[in-house]
């Protein structure tokens, strides 16, 4: 699903079953959910931001700027 508004930006949503994913995506930026990935792009920030709680990142290697 895309919509591309003559005016305004494109984003939309795809689906695709063979590889269990769902994509997010606008023009410069987009969000994966895959069977067991989650993958953020953009050409911008990516902020994460708790107003109440804690931000926690857990795996077994957390690498930043590499």
């Amino acid at each position: 699903i895309v919509c591309a508004p003559s005016n305004g930006p494109v984003f939309g949503l795809s689906f695709s079953p063979d590889k269990q994913s769902i994509v997010f995506f606008t023009d410069d930026a987009s969000i994966t959910l895959a069977k067991d990935v989650v993958h953020l792009e953009a050409e911008g920030n990516i902020n994460i931001t708790s107003k109440n709680g804690n931000v926690n990142i857990k795996g077994n290697k957390v690498k930043v700027n590499e």
